[in-house]
């Protein structure tokens, strides 16, 4: 019986090789080998690419054969042009037509691949920052409350002056830490937090997390992971704060990932819990659930950490950046796709320029230099990683061509910074949903300017499809879906900056 299953397994493997080498003359969809540098992109939205000759999709990661891709193509179309003869937006149905004019294209761009004759994509070039060094905005202060606004997927966490947490948007996991209820669109103080005071807030996939000034942190809403626990054993949606279990100590900063979490403890450490299955947690391993451990592999103490999806990254106190976790689109900057359960150095980011902010986006990642210099890396199939095209960068960090920025945040599949000596802020990548805030519902692969902002923008986050700012004057504004009250209101989605009503986070 072995020797049949040895027997079956090699003739399966040699039917694999044959079909990898002759993709058009297989009739099925082939599992796709590490993907190169030498891919040349067949339409603008950057999923279809000619490599070696043969047709790969960046979405599914897998080679397929033309008559996949033309039935994958037509599918596509079909369901745009239901889309456009739903929506009543003009500018939604112009971008919708735009998308499938761009994939009338690729059977013809599918051909000249397969006969070697696709001409090989230029990226727009990058520009050289302008304007005055920026001041970073830094990790706060130990014991010292930061007024900040931080969001997960379609819910806002937000921190007062005062040390004040508030919460609003949707709450079908108990995200916003008051039990179970509708969505929120008036900020809401989490059940027993009122009198605790913070210095520091995250949102999750569907959790949110708090630091207090004393010591601990504690976490609500979605536990399928352990995420808001930190106890495996505990519900599967916690519906008021609790203290984190195996959390002890003074935390400068806490983030949320789609089903882990992670604080930056006083002294530099970090640690992390919850999902962990691509590493994420950082401990070494990729058990399912892991309890609160340190971070492995960190070479000095930690200033900033940032994640979204399931990879995070750190700022250490020499400029230097280290990440783990999920790696498929080469997110992490280590020139390959496969995962880190311990804190890697990227090899391509900029060499004797300190980074003092990172982004962890859905599959992407950036990194702001000192200078203000924007850096992206990772998948970019909206063009999330700002160069003008809609071709990934899997091994190299890219200058985003954008005028210096002094903090940034990545959300799904899009990109905000602040730029303009704090004036404005700017964002690219997926906008369908107006999370752009340029006034558009449409992708952009090169940073426009978010309309509706006023004053000094000190601080950026951006979640699934929504993004928020914080004024110097403790005004919040935010923009993109609000399909569960996210943006603070009831109304329906905007592509421009909406303030938040009754809420100022000076106070």
């Amino acid at each position: 019986m072995q020797a049949k299953i040895a027997l079956l397994s090699s003739i399966a493997l040699r039917v694999k090789v044959v079909c990898l080498s002759l993709a058009a003359a297989c009739g099925v969809i082939v599992s796709a080998p590490q993907v190169t540098e030498a891919q040349q992109s067949m339409d603008s939205s950057g999923r279809y690419f000619c490599q070696s000759r043969q047709i790969y999709d960046g979405r599914t990661r897998k080679f397929m054969t033309i008559s996949a891709l033309n039935k994958a193509v037509n599918s596509q179309i079909s369901a745009l042009n239901k889309k456009i003869k739903k929506t009543k937006n003009k500018a939604t149905a112009k971008a919708l037509r735009a998308q499938i004019a761009a994939l009338r294209n690729v059977g013809t761009n599918a051909k000249k691949c397969l006969a070697g004759s696709l001409p090989t994509a230029t990226p727009t070039p990058t520009a050289t920052p302008s304007g005055p060094t920026p001041t970073p905005t830094l990790t706060p202060t130990p014991g010292i409350p930061r007024p900040h606004i931080a969001v997960g997927y379609d819910h806002s966490v937000t921190n007062s002056q005062s040390g004040v947490v508030r919460s609003f948007g949707d709450n079908n996991f108990k995200q916003l830490g008051i039990g179970s209820g509708p969505s929120q669109s008036t900020p809401v103080s989490p059940t027993g937090l009122a009198s605790i005071n913070m210095k520091a807030a995250a949102g999750g996939g569907r959790h949110a997390c708090a630091a207090p000034v004393a010591g601990q942190v504690y976490c609500w809403g979605n536990n399928s992971n352990a995420q808001a626990t930190g106890d495996p054993s505990t519900v599967l949606n916690q519906a008021d704060p609790v203290a984190v279990m195996g959390v002890t100590g003074e935390y400068v900063q806490v983030v949320a990932g789609d089903s882990h979490s992670c604080a930056v403890q006083k002294s530099g450490g970090v640690i992390c819990w919850g999902g962990n299955n691509s590493g994420e947690c950082g401990n070494g391993s990729t058990s399912t659930k892991a309890a609160a451990t340190t971070v492995a592999g960190l070479t000095i103490s930690v200033t900033k950490i940032a994640t979204f999806r399931r990879h995070t990254c750190a700022v250490l106190g020499n400029g230097s950046v280290q990440c783990w976790g999920l790696n498929s689109y080469g997110q992490l900057g280590t020139g390959d796709y496969n995962q880190r359960s311990t804190a890697t150095t990227p090899n391509s980011l900029r060499a004797g320029v300190s980074v003092v902010d990172v982004a962890a986006g859905n599959d992407h990642n950036c990194a702001l230099y000192q200078d203000g210099v924007v850096q992206c890396i990772g998948q970019n199939d909206t063009g999330q990683i700002g160069q003008g095209v809609n071709t990934h960068s899997y091994t190299v960090y890219t200058t985003v061509p954008l005028g210096a920025a002094s903090a940034i945040s990545a959300g799904n599949d899009f990109t905000c910074a602040i730029y303009n000596s704090q004036s404005g802020v700017a964002c690219w990548g997926e906008g369908s949903a107006g999370q752009l805030g340029n006034g558009a519902f449409a992708d952009s692969s090169s940073p426009v300017a978010v309309v509706g902002l006023s004053g000094t923008i000190v601080g950026i986050t951006a979640g699934d499809t929504f993004a928020c700012a914080l004024n110097s004057a403790g005004a919040v504004y935010c923009w993109g879906s609000n399909a569960s009250r996210q943006l603070g209101n009831n109304g329906g989605s905007s592509s421009t900056a909406v303030v938040v009503s009754g809420l100022n986070l000076n106070s």
